[in-house]
Order: C-alpha cells, then sequence, then structure tokens
C-alpha cells in the first residue's frame, strides 16, 4: 500500500511536470531566454568584429574603454529585462521587486558611489584628452608610461623601478605629460674662468649628444649665480622613459671632462675657529 501511494505521488508529480512544460507559460518561457541569448550573442559578435577592426592607436584605444562599458551596461539591461519578464509571466509581482530594488539600489548606490565616480571621471579623462596609452605621465611624484585604460582605472608602470601601479581614475585630479627633454644644472667655482668653461661645457654637450639614444644635447650657457657657485645648464633631448639612465651617462661624462681639465665642482665648507681660554 505504501509502495502505491508513492507510485501515485510520482504520476502526479509527472502529470504536474508535463502540464507545466506544455504550458504556455514555460513556452514563453523558453523565447524569452533564446531571444536574450541571441541578442548576447549577437553583441559579443559585434564587439569582436569592432575589435578585430580597430587600430593600436590613441582613438580607438578611446573609443575602445567606451565601447567595453558601454557592453556591460547593455547585457546587463537585456538580462535584467528577460529575468523580469519571465518573473511576470508566472505571476509574480514585478512591480513590488521593482520597489524592493529601489530600496536596494538606494542603498547600493552608497556603497558603488566611489565607482560611480571612478567613471565620471574616466569619461573626462577620455573627453578631455588628458593622456593616451604610452604617453609618459607625472602624478604626483610619479612618472610613469601609461600601459592600460579604462573609464575605472588607469594603470601606469614606474620609470623609476619598473613596478605597474593602478590608480582609479576618482583620485586623478591632474596629470601632466612629460616632456621629451631634460635639464642639468651644474654649479661651478666663481673662480674659474667663465670663457674657459662655456668653451668645454659646450664641446662637452656635443659629446653628449652621441650618446645612444639622445636626440640632441644643447649647452643652455649661464643660468643663475648661487651664493657659492654659478649654475651652468645643460638641456637634453631624449626619450622620457630613457630620461634617468640618459641623464646618469651624461652626469658620468660631464664630471669625467671637469676632472680632465682640472676643474672641481665645488661643496660647502665649514670653517671651524677654536680660540683657547685666557690664561692666569
Amino acid at each position: 500500500m505504501k509502495e502505491l501511494i508513492n507510485f501515485n505521488d510520482l504520476f502526479d508529480i509527472l502529470e504536474k511536470l508535463t502540464s507545466y512544460l506544455t504550458s504556455w507559460r514555460f513556452i514563453s518561457s523558453l523565447i524569452i531566454v533564446g531571444v536574450a541569448f541571441l541578442l548576447l550573442f549577437l553583441i559579443r559578435s559585434l564587439v569582436s568584429n569592432i575589435y578585430k577592426r580597430v587600430d593600436n592607436n590613441p582613438d580607438d584605444i578611446k573609443r575602445l574603454s567606451f565601447l567595453k562599458f558601454g557592453t556591460k551596461i547593455i547585457k546587463l539591461a537585456v538580462i535584467s529585462v528577460a529575468v523580469l519578464t519571465i518573473l511576470q509571466i508566472h505571476g509574480i509581482d514585478v512591480g513590488s521587486i521593482l520597489a524592493g530594488l529601489g530600496i536596494a539600489s538606494a542603498v547600493a548606490g552608497l556603497a558603488v558611489q566611489d565607482i560611480l565616480k571612478d567613471v565620471i571621471m574616466g569619461v573626462r579623462i577620455i573627453t578631455d584628452k588628458f593622456f593616451n596609452v604610452g604617453d609618459i605621465i607625472r602624478y604626483g611624484e610619479i612618472e610613469g608610461v601609461v600601459e592600460d585604460f579604462n573609464v575605472r582605472v588607469t594603470r601606469i608602470r614606474k620609470l623609476s623601478n619598473g613596478d605597474c601601479m593602478t590608480i582609479c581614475n576618482r583620485n586623478i585630479s591632474e596629470i601632466s605629460i612629460v616632456s621629451n627633454w631634460s635639464d642639468i644644472d651644474l654649479g661651478l667655482s666663481y673662480e674659474e674662468d667663465p670663457e674657459k668653461i662655456h668653451k668645454l661645457l659646450g664641446k662637452t654637450a656635443k659629446e653628449i649628444a652621441k650618446i645612444e639614444g639622445v636626440e640632441d644635447c644643447v649647452y643652455k650657457g649661464t643660468e643663475r649665480f648661487d651664493s657659492s657657485s654659478v649654475i651652468y645648464k645643460f638641456r637634453i633631448y631624449c626619450p622620457a622613459d630613457r630620461r634617468f639612465d640618459i641623464r646618469r651617462n651624461a652626469m658620468r661624462m660631464i664630471q669625467s671632462e671637469l676632472n680632465s681639465h682640472g676643474i672641481t665642482i665645488p661643496y660647502n665648507k665649514l670653517d671651524v675657529n677654536i680660540q683657547g681660554g685666557a690664561q692666569e
């Protein structure tokens, strides 16, 4: 008798399942799911074709940042509409769910406000052309190459040590593009013959210009008069990402030239005079 009851229960379950699978609600749900998958597939195919046609230039990279963000929004909208429609077909009050989601969205909005700030600033960076991927930028005291960028974060690789740094776009208030030139200020003694110094440093600038990676080197002459030395200026034109290595090579060459001509670089000296006390 117990086995018969279990069999009857199983029969009822199968009958209800068959009735549901042949109902308009299930068929409609399948159609909605199929349409949603088709739309997602078309979106994915369209985006893939766009990626294949994109060249590696700044304008296309900016468009890709918008495309990635826009694609996520569209996919989320398609899935949300499909789920809500299926719930409505099955007699679930979507209005109350949306009302509840409205409250939840307000709470979630507080949690994701930083993300929204990132997106807003990311859009501003793109529209105002703050920088492009591959640019050498200065962020605070940090200089680095922009390796990746989207509407949420910017990734740069530091020139000083090669570390990769990720910056939330909301924290970017000011960015400067690093120029392709670097100055070297050299302090020499007032006792040195100015004409001799100008001639020597002019010759040294031409030698620096021969360093691999240096586009040009110009000796600018006297920069200013300090309290204990005269400041002379070099300007080296070179790729920003190689500036540190080239600058070190140039400094070594300048030091070698000065030493070979008996010219010393002045440094601060402290004279201490000790007076003995009066003897009784």
